[in-house]
């Protein structure tokens, strides 16, 4: 085994009270090594994921294989899911990679992104770990570790002075800074699974996998990914849990409501219904919080949440985000988010705005007498329904809310067996 993996696996256990770390060596291939010894001993009690930064790093690439063509900056940069890059390379399915993509990487641009500042708070919150793996004196380096709070220093490189060094890796012991006694942080449940120690071996082990070796070592940068991907972060519909595939509970027969119609000719999967509404979409939310599964997520909408509006949730990256109401602008729905913080709902530094202007349209009705009997229907089946009034006629029923179109299509396209009439759709109307 590589000495830099084995460094990793004997500084693992420094990490066993943080959620996300940047890692920064002097040679990247040495602190993609360190990533993965790192993430290897972890990933034998919780989830990991590790992030290449650095642009192909041949002992990240190497396990990815070489269908998978996008990467971390077509997910920031061009709204790409991150479902399509997160790449599974143990048997358990505890340990993730997630490879650059082919083409140059904008340091600044995905670095700086505030995006990984929600995605440390996410890890926070369900226990997982995120490892990125950066080069030595990238621009935005500084922005990142701050973000994700925590470095671990290999070889002795050079490392910004916003957060500290909680591990090294390839020092002498009295160069090895101490890391500050950790915040005491809230016991947390994590699912245990077993997983292989050596991610290369498990990966030659699994049938029809063929790895990607690097092709171009030392001959230039790919051109960039092709333009008209929409902005914004995909979702990974079914990635952290892979018992959980998105937000519906398991049903025997497809579930559709009385009054509503199966359309005879969907419309093609993914495609918005309702274009000419994105300017009046109630696109802001309110998120609570980021949780591990769709059980746990559940039981917040029905315990804490069960008298606020339009609360649902929906599968994120790489947990379920739960959110209240659907409001027209980010001012009404700040003013929301102030008054839960004021009446304790939620803690003085909990919950954030998003604008997330799509949900599945699960169906329409004339009144809303039909639309609680319908709500009733899907919430009993585990669905996460809530239901705005579009016009005095008219009542839609809809579930999750997404930041792009490519969220809710893949949402869509892992349970259209169980809600076949649902539609990707603005979300429009107000509460009722």
């Amino acid at each position: 085994m590589n000495r830099w993996r084995e460094d990793g696996h004997a500084i693992a256990a420094t990490l066993d009270s943080h959620s996300a770390a940047v890692i920064i060596g002097r040679q990247a291939e040495d602190a993609a090594e360190v990533a993965l010894g790192i993430a290897e001993s972890q990933a034998r009690r919780r989830r990991v994921a590790v992030g290449d930064l650095v642009g192909e790093v041949a002992p990240l690439q190497s396990l990815v294989p070489v269908e998978i063509v996008h990467g971390l900056m077509d997910a920031f940069l061009h709204g790409v899911s991150l479902n399509r890059i997160a790449h599974p390379i143990d048997r358990a399915g505890n340990l993730f990679i997630m490879q650059s993509g082919p083409g140059p990487i904008d340091y600044p641009a995905l670095l700086r992104d505030d995006r990984w500042r929600r995605l440390a708070s996410g890890f926070r919150e369900t226990g997982a770990l995120l490892l990125a793996v950066v080069p030595e004196g990238a621009p935005g380096v500084d922005a990142l570790a701050h973000a994700l709070g925590a470095i671990v220093r290999v070889d002795g490189a050079r490392v910004p002075g916003v957060a500290p060094v909680i591990a090294s890796a390839g020092e002498s012991p009295e160069e090895i800074p101490q890391p500050p006694d950790p915040e005491p942080q809230q016991q947390r449940r994590v699912t245990t699974r077993r997983s292989t120690p050596d991610a290369v071996d498990v990966l030659r082990m699994r049938s029809g996998v063929v790895p990607r070796v690097q092709e171009r070592a030392g001959i230039g940068l790919w051109i960039a990914i092709a333009a008209g991907l929409t902005l914004g972060i995909g979702a990974v519909v079914g990635w952290f849990n892979r018992d959980h595939l998105g937000f519906f509970g398991a049903a025997s027969t497809p579930l559709t409501a009385p009054t509503e119609p199966v359309a005879s000719e969907p419309l093609a999967l993914g495609a918005v219904v309702n274009p000419d509404d994105s300017a009046a979409a109630a696109a802001y939310v309110v998120v609570i919080a980021n949780v591990t599964d769709s059980g746990t997520a559940r039981r917040r909408l029905t315990e804490s949440l069960s008298n606020m509006p339009a609360t649902t949730f929906s599968p994120d990256t790489p947990w379920y985000r739960v959110s209240v109401g659907a409001f027209p602008s980010e001012s009404a729905a700040g003013t929301v988010l102030q008054g839960l913080r004021a009446n304790r709902t939620l803690d003085p530094e909990s919950g954030y705005l998003l604008r997330a202007p799509f949900s599945l349209r699960l169906t329409m009705l004339a009144d809303s007498a039909a639309a609680r009997d319908s709500l009733a229907a899907w919430q009993a089946r585990g669905v996460p329904a809530f239901a705005l009034l579009v016009s005095e006629s008219s009542v839609a029923v809809y579930a999750g809310a997404y930041e792009t179109r490519e969220q809710a299509a893949a949402a869509l396209a892992a349970h259209r067996p169980i809600a076949p009439a649902a539609v990707v759709a603005y979300r429009v109307g107000r509460v009722f």
